[in-house]
């Protein structure tokens, strides 16, 4: 990855991120009902599949094997890129935080700016930042989520 693709999936990470716990916490469930589902199938499957008859069947095992491989595997891409973001809420959260008004200000552009998708010009109206101070901030927040990321 170049430099620019790194920021660029950064601030994808930061942006998606709402979008991403709920998409992670949907997949989740969706892997239980799965297998809740596979294991009614199974003692089906093995009724169907000992059976006498000449008819033939399309093998559901390996449909639903993948099925479960791929959806673990969606939930582990998640996973890899929101919980390093809520640790990093988390930290800036905290109350032994080092530089609380610059958490604070962090937290802010969070929830303005990456969450909550505002323009600039309502942001820097909401915050009473300069927008070279809102920028500069966006930045830092940036680099901070980008070492949290592993990147």
């Amino acid at each position: 990855m170049t430099e620019k693709e790194i920021w660029g999936f950064v601030d994808e990470c930061l942006e998606n991120y709402p979008a991403n716990l709920a998409r992670l916490d949907t997949m989740k469930k969706n892997l239980q009902i799965l297998r809740m589902r596979g294991d009614v199938q199974a003692q089906n499957y093995v009724r169907i599949y000992n059976n006498d008859s000449r008819t033939r069947h399309s093998d559901p095992v390996p449909i639903y094997v993948e099925s479960i491989q791929r959806i673990e595997k969606e939930i582990e891409r998640l996973t890899q890129i929101t919980e390093p973001i809520t640790r990093m809420i988390e930290d800036l959260r905290s109350p032994y935080s080092l530089d609380s008004s610059l958490n604070s200000d962090f937290l802010e552009i969070m929830g303005l700016g990456y969450f909550g998708r505002n323009n600039v010009a309502s942001i820097l109206d909401t915050t009473g930042m300069s927008r070279a101070g809102y920028f500069r901030k966006k930045k830092q927040l940036a680099g901070l989520a980008r070492s949290y990321l592993g990147l």
